[in-house]
């Protein structure tokens, strides 16, 4: 889904445009819902806290969709100065209502 890596300097923050396009995959109107959270690694699935100094948010996280109708969200990476450098991996879910279901990951490099 959204395999990228993304490359940020302490301090710095970075967006990113998440487009979703609704086909003919839907009758009537539905909730879809973005998830985002920290991974131990590429393909992993646990779930870790975030380092101090890191933010990373969706908005909107939750929309609700029409058939043939596209939406873009924002994927916000923030980093305060004195964030802890490093590859940190995110597991990005997305969910509709109806129950399809994607996810990719995210690696994140920060840089001092």
């Amino acid at each position: 889904l959204y395999e990228h890596s993304i490359e940020l300097k302490a301090g710095e923050t970075k967006l990113m445009p998440l487009t979703l396009e609704v086909k003919k995959d839907i009758r009537k109107p539905e909730l879809f819902t973005y998830t985002i959270y920290r991974t131990s690694g590429e393909y992993s699935e646990d779930k870790l806290t975030l380092p101090e100094g890191l933010e990373v948010v969706i908005e909107p996280s939750e929309l609700t969709v029409c058939p043939n109708t596209t939406y873009i969200s924002i994927l916000t990476i923030r980093t305060s100065p004195g964030v802890t450098g490093g590859e940190y991996y995110f597991l990005l879910e997305r969910y509709l209502e109806n129950g399809f279901r994607g996810r990719g990951w995210i690696r994140v490099n920060v840089t001092p």
